[in-house]
């Protein structure tokens, strides 16, 4: 869900971009920012870096107590699902050319703003199993900047965070067997 969530972003930015800037190739990875000082990073080069840096869960999300499922004439108790937000950086890696990745940022964070919120009616490349997914600027102070660039070990680039909101993952499992009522009676 996560990996599919971030690829359906990265897709969605690369279409958007690459139309407004009429460019052959895609002008964005879902990469990590993090990187070993020898490495290439030649898939990040001149590109928009599009990173995971947090998943935390949804605290608006009510409490649905207890959810069961009726599987193969066998009631089971199944788990709660649980609603998260995936808190992901974007990242203009431009080394030599600084205006056009403050040019390609910009057109990026437009392309959130444009379109903040995706449903399976709206886009239909949304994975299967989104309901509903929006896209929310997050405001950092420049010490949380300080401290985020520091966490994952990179340079400093220009950058934006978002919230992805509200994934629901319940991947199946199965929890334990209950037994089910059939019929109510009275005694006296």
């Amino acid at each position: 869900m996560i990996d599919a969530t971030l690829k359906f972003l990265t897709a969605m930015l690369n279409e958007e971009l690459r139309t407004r800037f009429a460019a052959a190739s895609d002008l964005v990875a879902l990469e990590s920012v993090a990187r070993d000082p020898g490495a290439g990073g030649e898939e990040t080069a001149n590109r928009l870096v599009l990173t995971l840096v947090n998943i935390e869960r949804e605290g608006t999300a009510g409490n649905t107590g207890r959810v069961y499922r009726e599987e193969g004439g066998v009631t089971r108790r199944a788990p709660q699902p649980l609603n998260i937000n995936l808190i992901f950086l974007l990242s203009a890696n431009f080394p030599d050319q600084y205006a056009d990745g403050l040019r390609v940022l910009s057109a990026g964070i437009g392309a959130f703003q444009a379109r903040p919120l995706f449903t399976p009616q709206s886009d239909p490349t949304l994975p299967e199993g989104i309901e509903r997914l929006s896209v929310e600027w997050r405001d950092l102070d420049l010490q949380s900047i300080h401290n985020l660039w520091t966490v994952l070990g990179g340079t400093y680039l220009p950058s934006a965070v978002y919230k992805a909101r509200m994934l629901v993952v319940e991947d199946g499992f199965v929890g334990t067997d209950v037994s089910r009522i059939t019929s109510t009676a009275v005694e006296t």
